[in-house]
């Protein structure tokens, strides 16, 4: 519903005044209360047509079509502003590194494209500065994962329309070797034979359950039971990675070593461990037990190798799918690719375990066999020897021969007759030999 614009009266002093500015009714039909907005223009003309614009947007709006000028609106949005809100919602309720990450990636990359305001960010932009950028895949993809997760919040608080990086897709990680290695049983035992207690039961622990190194950090004394008979580790949905549940049975090497750790007084929130070891303090210890941290392909080993080779020890002996909840894998995938090294598979212990299979032996009297039944012409050939004496054959051991080779047989000479002829070894007549000779 279009209205025309008008100006305010009021009685001031027994005088009627007019405003100096354009109002106008934007309330569309059935909307209530009435609402009266200043159109900030002297000008009739230019009144009537913001009136008309503003009436066409509420139009659109109350349909559910996107309105133009708030997108317009939105898209000069400085980014600076966007990002603050973004780290001041995810403050709470983030981990701590993927927050630090966010916070140092999104204004480096902002920086480097030469973005400033939402509008400058665009699929083309991205693209350009991935392709400058000379980055690995997987770190170029963590960085527009940073960028997604932005952009998607900021729709779903209506501050965007939409996320400008929503049909960026991400580059193929290519990777011929593995990133981590597991460590063999003897390189096991010699890790905890250097390592002090405190750090040896970590790595027992790794080893034994395949928990990460941030899980480890967030276990309670509460969460293990070691008295009961069936000793467990419970594992909340608070702190694991698939925000679930589980529960593992622990080994008694396992229990002996928490045992030990055991305070005196034990507060259910106190901290398992006191701390977990970084990278570099497990790589102290594998120089000290005299293990490679790299091996000939490039493949090095941290704390979470250890979890690799939890998974690696479980394929010797259960079957994927029991490895796979061990694990605590969603998809089989990641658990039969990356989380099982295969150079730690008893390949050859596989080989030996087949079943024993073998060829019969040779009868020696197969041979005779296979020569007693060949045809009579074709040994007949194999006993004619070549002359070498320069002495001519009979003329019916000449036919004899070239009439086996032929694959023709004469046309003239009947099959009784050649018969007649092979088992007698008779000479030819010279009239039948002529015309042998001439139908070949």
């Amino acid at each position: 519903m279009k209205r025309h614009p008008f100006k305010r009266k009021r009685r001031i002093n027994g005088v009627i005044e007019e405003s100096h500015h354009y109002f106008g009714d934007v309330t569309l039909p059935g909307e209530r209360p009435r609402v009266v907005k200043s159109l900030h223009t002297s000008d009739y003309q230019v009144a009537q047509q913001r009136l008309n614009v503003e009436l066409r947007q509420r139009e659109r709006k109350s349909v559910g079509l996107d309105d133009a000028r708030e997108e317009v609106e939105s898209l000069n949005q400085p980014l600076k502003e966007i990002i603050e809100l973004f780290l001041r919602l995810k403050a709470k309720g983030c981990a701590p590194r993927t927050l630090t990450r966010y916070r140092l990636v999104i204004p480096r990359v902002c920086e480097a494209a030469g973005w400033t305001k939402l509008r400058d960010v665009t699929p083309e932009s991205f693209e350009m500065w991935r392709a400058s950028s000379a980055l690995h895949a997987k770190t170029a993809n963590d960085y527009l994962g940073a960028f997604n997760a932005m952009f998607n919040l900021m729709v779903k608080l209506k501050r965007m329309p939409a996320n400008p990086l929503a049909e960026v897709g991400k580059q193929k990680v290519v990777r011929d070797v593995p990133l981590r290695r597991a460590l063999s049983p003897k390189e096991f035992e010699k890790l905890l034979a250097v390592a002090p207690h405190t750090r040896g039961a970590v790595y027992l622990l790794a080893a034994y359950t395949g928990l990460r190194g941030g899980e480890m950090r967030q276990l309670r004394w509460g969460d293990v039971d070691l008295e009961s008979k069936r000793p467990t580790l419970m594992v909340r949905a608070s702190i694991a990675k698939g925000r679930r549940t589980d529960t593992f049975k622990l080994r008694p090497e396992l229990v002996a070593a928490l045992r030990r750790l055991k305070p005196a007084v034990v507060n259910a929130e106190l901290p398992l461990f006191a701390s977990v070891p970084r990278a570099h303090t497990m790589h102290r210890d594998l120089k000290r037990a005299k293990i490679p941290i790299y091996d000939e392909q490039g493949r090095r080993v941290d704390m979470h190798a250890l979890r690799l080779t939890f998974g690696t020890y479980l394929h010797e002996n259960n079957q994927p799918r029991v490895v796979m909840e061990l694990m605590r894998h969603s998809d089989i995938k990641l658990t039969m690719g990356v989380y099982t090294d295969t150079k730690q598979l008893p390949l050859d212990r596989a080989i030996d375990s087949l079943p024993s299979f073998a060829l019969p032996e040779e009868d020696p009297g197969t041979q005779r066999t296979q020569k007693s039944t060949q045809p009579a012409d074709v040994r007949s050939l194999q006993r004619s020897q070549p002359v070498a004496t320069g002495q001519t054959p009979p003329p019916a051991q000449v036919i004899d021969s070239v009439a086996l080779r032929r694959k023709k047989a004469p046309s003239v000479t009947t099959g009784r007759l050649l018969e007649m002829e092979r088992a007698k070894r008779l000479e030819l007549s010279t009239s039948t030999l002529a015309r042998w000779c001439s139908t070949n």
